[in-house]
C-alpha cells in the first residue's frame, strides 16, 4: 500500500500551475504502472486544453479591447465640454455603430469557439430559427456588406437539430447565395468569379499555415484557427459552386460530365491518400473542395429538364432523394457513435 500512498500524496499537490506533473517517470510496482501512465496521458489533455482556454481568453481580451476603447473615448470626448444636439447625435451614432460591431464580434467569437472537432457527438438540441438565422448572419454581414448584399431573416421555427452541423448547412447556402449574387445580379462572368475564389482560397491558406504551421482540421484548437477554418469553408464553399457552374455551363461539360468529371478526381484523391499515403491534410482540403461542386453537378443532373441535359427528376424529388441520404447517413454516424461510446 505504499506506493499507492505516494501517488495520491503526489496527486494531491497538483493544482494549475503543475499541470506538467507526470507520475510515469518515477519506479512503480508493475501493478501501478498503468495507472500513472492513464494518469499522465490525463494530465496531458487537461495541460492541453488549459492552455487553449489561456489562449483563448487572451484572444478574447485583444479583440474586444479597442472597439470598447472606442466606445469610452467617443463617450469621454463628448463630456469634455457641451456640444450642439447635432454633435450628441453623431456621438451617439458613432456609439451605436461601434456597439453593433462589438456585438457581432461576440456572437462570432461565439459561434467560433463551437468549430469542428471529428470526435464530436451530434447533439440534438431545441433551436430556433430565427436566432441561428441572426446569429450566422452576424458572421456573414461584413462579407456581404462588401458586396452591397442585404441579408434579413424572415419566419420562426422553432424544431431538434445539432447546431453545429446545421450552421455548417446554412454557411453552405450562403455562401452559394452569395456566389450567384456575384453571376447573376453583377453580372461577373463564372470564370472571373472562380478565379477571384481561388486566389481567395489560397490566401487563407499561406495566411493559416504561415501563422499556425499547418492546414489540418485535428489542431483546430484556437480561435485565430478557427477563424483561418471557417475563412477556408466559406472559400471553399464559394470556389466549389463557381467552378461547377462554370464548367456545367460555360464549358458546355454538362451535368452529367460535369459529375463524372468531379467524381473521378475524389477517387483518385482517395486512391492517392489510401494507397501510396499521400499527404492527409492536402487530400483533405482537395476533396473537400471538390464535393460542393460534384454535389451541386449531381443534383443540377437529376432536377433539371431533359432538354437542359437533366434527367427531370425536378427539384423537389431531387431534395427528397438527396434528404432521405443525408438522414441515413446521420443515422449511420449516430449509431457509430454509440457503438464507439458501448465500446
Amino acid at each position: 500500500m505504499l506506493p499507492l500512498r505516494k501517488i495520491s500524496r503526489e496527486i494531491e499537490t497538483i493544482d494549475a500551475e503543475d499541470l506538467h506533473t507526470r507520475l510515469a517517470y518515477r519506479h512503480w510496482p508493475h501493478e501501478l504502472n498503468t495507472l500513472a501512465s492513464s494518469f499522465d496521458r490525463m494530465m496531458t489533455r487537461l495541460e492541453a486544453s488549459f492552455k487553449q482556454l489561456s489562449r483563448f481568453s487572451s484572444d478574447i481580451a485583444h479583440e474586444l479591447r479597442s472597439p470598447i476603447n472606442n466606445l469610452i473615448s467617443a463617450a469621454s470626448v463628448t463630456q469634455s465640454k457641451d456640444r450642439s444636439p447635432q454633435e450628441y447625435r453623431e456621438t451617439l451614432a458613432a456609439i451605436i455603430e461601434e456597439g453593433e460591431r462589438l456585438s457581432r464580434m461576440i456572437s462570432s467569437m461565439l459561434f467560433l469557439a463551437r468549430a469542428d472537432n471529428s470526435r464530436e457527438p451530434l447533439h440534438r438540441e431545441p433551436l430556433n430559427s430565427v436566432t441561428e438565422f441572426e446569429r450566422l448572419m452576424g458572421y456573414y454581414d461584413i462579407l456581404a456588406e462588401e458586396k452591397n448584399i442585404r441579408l434579413t431573416c424572415e419566419g420562426d421555427v422553432s424544431f431538434q437539430a445539432d447546431a453545429l452541423h446545421l450552421q455548417r448547412a446554412l454557411s453552405n447556402l450562403l455562401s452559394n447565395l452569395i456566389t450567384d449574387n456575384l453571376t447573376d445580379a453583377w453580372n461577373v462572368p463564372l470564370v472571373i468569379s472562380s478565379l477571384i475564389f481561388s486566389l481567395l482560397l489560397l490566401a487563407v491558406f499561406i495566411l493559416w499555415y504561415r501563422r499556425e504551421g499547418t492546414l489540418s482540421i485535428h489542431h483546430i484548437d484556437s480561435r485565430r484557427r478557427e477563424l483561418f477554418y471557417w475563412l477556408a469553408i466559406l472559400a471553399t464553399f464559394a470556389l466549389g459552386t463557381a467552378v461547377g457552374d462554370w464548367l456545367a455551363e460555360n464549358v458546355n461539360l454538362g451535368y452529367y460530365g460535369a459529375a463524372v468529371f468531379f467524381g473521378t478526381w475524389i477517387v483518385i484523391i482517395a486512391g492517392a491518400h489510401f494507397i501510396f499515403k499521400a499527404n492527409p491534410v492536402f487530400c483533405f482540403w482537395a476533396a473537400y473542395i471538390l464535393t460542393r461542386p460534384f454535389g451541386a453537378a449531381c443534383g443540377d443532373l437529376l432536377s433539371q429538364q431533359v432538354d437542359d441535359g437533366g434527367i427531370g427528376l425536378g427539384a423537389n424529388l431531387t431534395s427528397l432523394i438527396f434528404g432521405f441520404a443525408i438522414v441515413l447517413m446521420i443515422a449511420g454516424l449516430v449509431v457509430s457513435d454509440r457503438r464507439k461510446r458501448a465500446a
